[in-house]
């Protein structure tokens, strides 16, 4: 690619301004205007106006320039260095000239004039030293610490570039007799107009005719027979790439043992590559190259257009670089086995990179070290009748078959960065007008020719007359040249070649591929041409073109590269073929359709998506559909069955049974401890549970919504009607769903695994719950976690690989969510294992799915088949109440309904209430044990009086925050469920795809509202983001249950717009409500009083979470998307000023949103705390025989989602237990 110029034209550039910007170097004998005279007094009064360089680059001429006072400027700086005070010099360069604008410009080859006058100046400057006798490795050293000291690179990259590159450019520019115009003129191209040098303005003979035919304009007909080639481009392979190694190293090639230790998690290099200045390791070369054998089997040619070594150019070898043309070559033959391979020679191959000496060069820069062995590597698939041409030049003519014949060229001796050329530049080695021959005769043995070559001509790194002349070429040849195929940028683009008389008529096509390397930002990628086969009238023409890519993201957060067709051309662009008219014609409909050029500009640098894989795909008919679909049905049934024959089996106990242990509850703590106590295989255990088996629908994560409909398996509680709170809610009440369900709540809830922050459980222990802090409760965090994460499970001393809970990450993400992370590190957050005590930061959500599907507490816990004799488990059972010795406050049993029936088992040993923090205070008051004067109220018997139903605790966040998009990047329920589309049958299939992301929650971010920039906060905020919104899905409107003129007013005119959301969700509430009974009858529904911002804290922080939201929308990386805020006025809020804290506090009374987190109605509290319902060890106070353990007994409420903590309680309660009888049996 352009590794030299990036490392060693900065430097130039810079020593130019260096010059300048000592004011006293300046002693002026010649003064060509008096604008000059202005520049120079604006330049040494520190004053420099922006535009000034430009008139300067005009004016000054090379006479000029050597008139400045070089000895007196090199003093200064050598005085400098050698004090070793060059801090405040660098910044008045850095002040005076805007140089990392120059910089960059040079880089994306954008240059200006200002760049000829640095080139201008460094060439005098560098033959000043000279004459002052300066030797050569003085004058590379002085280079060296400037590099260093300006920060361009680091001291070795410095070093090593001066001593490797830095030769051969000074010898250049020494051996030269050219002006420093006429120099800078032949390099930078159009931006030096001003030294034109007639021995760099040649011209090759070109045979002329009198007609000459021109590029066929009809494609060839439909159907006929194809040949398949493969092009793979700058493979870039890095011998010393090593996973976990820096990745952002500050140099232009990382992620190697050598560069020093990763400053965090997300700076390590990952297994199957890395997007920063990374090159391919072996894994992902070879992993390429076996994904293309096996999956096109059919291909008949390989175009290899060459950059085999990887980016370290400051520190290469001959020796290195031809081990790794060596093993590349043998990779290439041990994949592709009896298919001819056509290779080209890249920039890179050589040692220096990009010098390739012409005849006439020093003995030293004979090139045929390389051009040997390159013969002798090639020669396994060329004939002998090409070695001649390799040897003398790297480029050769084969006849692939009858009529058909390729040409493979050196574009090296075009490449502005080969400063050889500056001796000589006419046609080295011959090349060019060897292809004018034989393309002579191949036009005269009636041959279709493909040429190949790595450096595309035309582009910035290409000399302008050697583009000419290729150009000349090309025109004279139309007929017979029928694609053209390059590399080096690494970018997937095209070329349209014109007549070069007219240059309007478009008669050539060069094809440009993206990189195998991911260096850098790119995902790894190949192309597959389809060409015009064998027929009578085969005109060789380029019929179509697909390109494979491979997510490098997903490939590393799985563990598992899944290479993808991105698009065809035929089908991205709407083209009829791929005629150079085609086109042409491609080019003038980008001009006027908007969205046709962000296809290309997408598909060019993969920033803009088609769909929610990124690209577009080839259409499958609808019978294919069909067919797919049916497979993929039939598999899940297949799934769902061997689901269901695993389950533990329904049955009814006999009136009065008895069991050691009874359960309440089959959700996250109750199938816990079930399952925990019946590992003691002498007792007996009865689990209870309201409702019916989990099925495999229930686990398709995306539509964790649509499980709210289902009465079956919902409780489908709501709040009381308020107002202030969920005003904008139907009957001005919050829908509260509950998991009536084995699995319970883990069922219904959207799969989010957080421990919470160890301050949470501190703060417990602080209450006076002894056992309870961070450091004891940790192990059993561990102890239910498998840890499926690849980066998180080496994480021994915080996760576990074997509990029987997996965590992982969804197997996808939407693009968008890609960019909330990044957001996140552009506003100074890290990228964080939540899980891990870290406190603030952002990630992707771990969440409770194994293999693409929710990973319940019944999957986890019970699913054991025929093992657990002593597990019995009554389904479709409502727990009545606890049955109570009231002279002797002992748990006897419980009472429950099924199928009409009451039955009443009983408890030798123990009750355990884990029926949630609803149900189970509810079940207590139903059984005598609550508040006195609520149970009186009640006409219910008090058996204990206890603030049962107190201190209830929610998180909740506004649900009116929509962003909206311009591309189809998040998730709309209508594209996953059309079955045109993919994503319904890769999840049926291989159980990936957006289907696996739970209700559309992918990230979230941990933050402390009130210290921002505090990264070892205690969080008070958590920012849910969803790829998707509450417009995304008609559904969402009821099952949260959004009232009819807020959603007409407010949602209803953006319904089904592609758009994202964040949640911002308060993780400290101060507020607290109750739950009351609302009769004895056990069936009927509790009264739930949430009393939401009842206290202004909690406005306060919440209103400072939404505008954090906001600011996560405003960052670059959402803006990629065009993310804007949909900010119509929130319905009742009209009268407040938009973005004012009353207006913010209207919208959260309205919009009020649950996350499901409810809590502490079951409050754990010391035995002398009245304000406790159970103590430490979850037994209820007052009651022998009675425990309750589930998310009601938390004094606070943990930071995070409380799925994963409410499973921890059900794994520390069972530990209790068994630990209590068996000191009991002991006794």
């Amino acid at each position: 690619m352009w590794s030299q110029r990036q490392l060693l034209w900065h430097g130039l550039v810079l020593f130019s301004y260096i010059a300048i910007s000592q004011a006293d170097v300046f002693v002026v004998d010649q003064k060509p205007n008096d604008f000059i005279t202005h520049g120079l007094t604006n330049i040494t009064n520190n004053e420099t106006s922006p535009n000034i360089l430009d008139p300067i680059t005009d004016a000054l001429d090379p006479d000029w320039l050597t008139s400045i006072n070089y000895t007196r400027w090199m003093m200064g700086l050598e005085d400098a260095i050698s004090k070793g005070d060059t801090n405040l010099w660098a910044q008045t360069i850095n002040k005076t000239f805007d140089l990392p604008r120059v910089i960059e410009e040079i880089k994306t080859s954008t240059e200006s004039k200002a760049t000829c006058f640095a080139c201008k100046f460094i060439v005098n400057l560098g033959r000043s030293m000279v004459k002052s006798n300066k030797n050569d490795q003085e004058i590379l050293n002085l280079f060296g610490q400037l590099c260093t000291i300006l920060k361009i690179q680091t001291e070795r990259v410095c070093a090593g570039t001066m001593a490797l590159i830095g030769v051969d450019v000074l010898e250049a520019v020494k051996k030269s007799d050219m002006s420093s115009a006429q120099i800078c003129s032949f390099l930078r191209g159009d931006v030096c107009l001003n030294g034109y040098d007639e021995r760099h303005d040649w011209k090759i003979n070109i045979s002329k005719q009198n007609h000459t035919p021109t590029h066929p304009t009809t494609p060839p007909p439909e159907n006929v027979p194809v040949i398949r080639i493969l092009q793979i481009s700058d493979t870039h392979f890095d011998p010393y790439y090593e996973q976990g190694a820096n990745a952002d190293c500050g140099e232009s090639l990382c992620c190697r043992a050598t560069d020093g230790e990763p400053k965090s998690k997300e700076a390590e290099a990952g297994k199957w590559g890395d997007y920063r200045k990374c090159d391919a390791p072996l894994r992902l070369i070879e992993n390429a190259l076996k994904h293309i054998s096996e999956t096109h089997k059919d291909l008949d040619y390989i175009y290899w257009t060459g950059d085999l070594p990887p980016h370290d150019v400051w520190n290469q070898t001959r020796e290195e670089n031809l081990l790794n043309l060596r093993l590349s070559a043998a990779l290439m033959d041990k994949y592709f086995k009896g298919i001819p391979i056509f290779p080209s020679v890249g920039n890179h191959e050589s040692a220096p990179c990009d010098s390739f000496a012409p005849p006439g060069s020093p003995a030293r820069k004979n090139m045929s070290w390389l051009y040997d062995e390159l013969d002798k590597e090639w020669s396994r698939w060329l004939p002998s009748s090409t070695s001649e041409t390799i040897r003398k030049g790297a480029f050769y003519s084969v006849l692939i078959k009858t009529g058909f014949r390729l040409l493979s060229v050196n574009g090296n001796y075009c490449n502005q960065n080969n400063y050889f050329l500056l001796w000589n530049s006419t046609d080295p080695v011959d090349e060019l007008a060897w292809l004018e021959r034989e393309l002579a005769a191949a036009e005269a043995n009636g041959e279709k020719v493909h040429i190949i070559g790595h450096i595309p001509p035309g582009v910035p790194d290409c000399l302008k007359v050697w583009s000419k002349n290729y150009y000349e070429i090309i025109s004279r040849y139309e007929a017979i040249v029928m694609a053209q195929f390059f590399g080096h940028t690494h970018f997937d683009e095209f070329q349209v070649f014109y007549d070069t008389k007219s240059f309007k008529r478009p008669v050539g096509v060069g094809y440009v591929s993206p990189s195998l390397t991911p260096w850098e930002n790119v995902n790894p990628a190949y192309r597959i041409y389809y060409v015009d086969g064998d027929h009578p009238k085969t005109s060789r023409a380029i019929i179509d073109h697909e390109t494979w890519k491979m997510n490098l993201d997903e490939a590393n957060r799985n563990d598992n590269p899944v290479w993808y067709k991105a698009y065809s051309a035929k089908r991205a662009y709407n083209m009829s073929s791929l005629l150079p008219k085609d086109w042409d014609n491609l080019i003038s409909r980008m001009n006027t359709d908007k969205y046709l050029f962000e296809t290309f500009h997408s598909i060019e640098r993969n920033t803009v998506y088609h769909n929610l894989y990124g690209f577009l795909e080839e259409e499958t008919s609808f019978q294919q559909t069909v067919l797919n679909l049916g497979y993929g049905g039939l598999h899940f049934l297949a799934e769902g069955e061997e689901f269901l024959a695993n389950q533990l089996k329904d049955k009814t106990p006999k009136f009065g049974e008895e069991y050691d242990f009874i359960v309440v509850g089959a959700g996250s703590a109750g199938a816990t401890i079930a399952s925990r106590l019946s590992e003691t295989k002498n007792v007996k255990v009865l689990l209870i549970e309201a409702g019916g088996y989990e099925n495999l629908i229930m686990d398709i994560p995306v539509i964790v919504n649509y499980l709210q409909f289902s009465n079956d398996i919902n409780w489908k509680y709501q709040t009381e009607p308020s107002e202030s709170y969920c005003r904008g809610l139907r009957d001005r009440k919050c829908n509260w769903p509950r998991g009536k369900v084995m699995g319970g709540s883990s069922v219904l809830n959207y799969m989010i695994a957080t421990r919470g922050n160890p301050l949470d459980y501190d703060k417990w222990a602080e209450m006076g719950n002894e056992g309870w802090s961070y450091a004891e409760v940790f192990k059993y965090f561990q102890k239910l976690e498998s840890m499926q994460i690849p980066e998180l499970r080496d994480d021994e001393k915080m996760h576990n690989v074997d509990g029987p809970m997996r965590i992982s990450y969804p197997p996808y993400h939407t693009p968008l969510a890609e960019s909330f992370i990044k957001a996140g590190l552009e506003m100074g957050y890290p990228t964080i294992d939540y899980n891990a005590n870290q406190n603030v930061g952002f990630s992707y959500i771990q969440a409770t799915i194994m293999n693409g599907t929710r990973f319940s507490t019944n999957m986890g816990y019970l699913q054991f088949p025929n093992k657990r004799q002593n597990l019995f488990l009554s389904m479709f059972s409502h727990v009545n109440k606890v049955l109570i010795d009231s002279k002797t406050k002992r748990a006897l049993g419980v009472e429950f309904t099924k199928s009409n029936r009451t039955i009443r088992v009983r408890a030798r040993k123990e009750v355990i209430l884990s029926a949630g923090a609803i149900n189970s205070p509810q079940i207590l008051m139903l059984s005598g044990i609550g508040p006195v004067k609520h149970l009186e109220e009640m006409n219910i018997n008090v058996v204990q009086d206890l603030p049962v139903g107190e201190n209830l605790m929610d998180h909740i966040a506004y649900g009116g925050l929509i962003f909206l998009v311009d591309q189809p990047v998040s998730i709309a329920t209508r594209d996953l469920m059309n079955p045109m589309n993919p994503y319904l049958n890769d999840f049926l299939i291989k159980k990936v795809g957006p289907l696996t992301v739970p209700g559309a929650c992918e990230a979230l971010a941990f933050i402390d509202v009130d210290n921002p920039n505090k990264l070892d906060a205690y969080p008070n905020m958590e920012l849910l983001f969803t790829g998707a919104s509450i417009v995304s899905d008609y559904a969402l409107r009821y099952t949260v249950g959004y009232s009819d003129e807020p959603w007409n007013k407010m949602f209803a005119p953006i319904f089904g717009n592609y758009s994202w959301m964040i949640f911002p969700m308060l993780m400290q509430p101060k507020s607290r409500g109750k739950i009351l009974l609302r009769s004895q009858e056990p069936m009927a529904k509790p009264r739930i009083i949430a009393n939401y911002y009842d206290d202004p804290e909690d406005v306060r922080i919440s209103i400072k979470g939404i505008r954090a939201a906001i600011e996560v929308s405003k960052t670059k990386s959402m803006q990629k998307f065009n993310s804007r805020i949909h900010d119509v006025l929130v319905p009742g809020c009209e009268d407040h000023e938009y973005d004012s804290d009353d207006y913010w506090e209207c919208a959260l009374r309205t919009f009020t949103f649950t996350i499901y987190h409810y809590s502490g109605t079951c409050k754990m509290a010391p035995e002398n705390d009245p304000t406790g319902v159970v103590n430490p060890r979850l037994q209820v106070k007052g009651i022998k025989g009675l425990r309750v353990a589930d998310a009601s007994i938390m004094p606070s409420i943990i930071t995070g989602h409380t799925n994963i903590p409410t499973i921890m309680i059900g794994e520390k309660v069972a530990d209790m237990i068994k630990e209590y009888w068996k000191k009991k049996l002991n006794a």
